[in-house]
């Protein structure tokens, strides 16, 4: 059920419009972060295919030499 506005549409539009930017811009990342780790998440799908279930060890061996540790990469 539609609420009426408090606003004109055309801040309603820049509203939009500054969302559909930051929708964009995080999918963006997203994407850029997935592209980025392709190999280690790989890695891990084909441990987790042939094992169904893995400790955090047995995580931390498939990704070893994939993703480093340092807090600086978590982007």
């Amino acid at each position: 059920m539609a609420q009426p506005r408090d606003c004109s549409e055309a801040l309603a539009s820049l509203v939009d419009e500054e969302v559909r930017q930051l929708l964009s811009g995080l999918e963006s990342h997203g994407r850029a972060l997935l592209e980025k780790h392709r190999e280690a998440l790989d890695a891990l799908a084909e441990a987790l295919e042939s094992r169904e279930t893995l400790e955090i060890e047995e995580i931390r061996e498939v990704l070893e030499g994939h993703v480093s540790t340092s807090p600086a990469s978590s982007s």
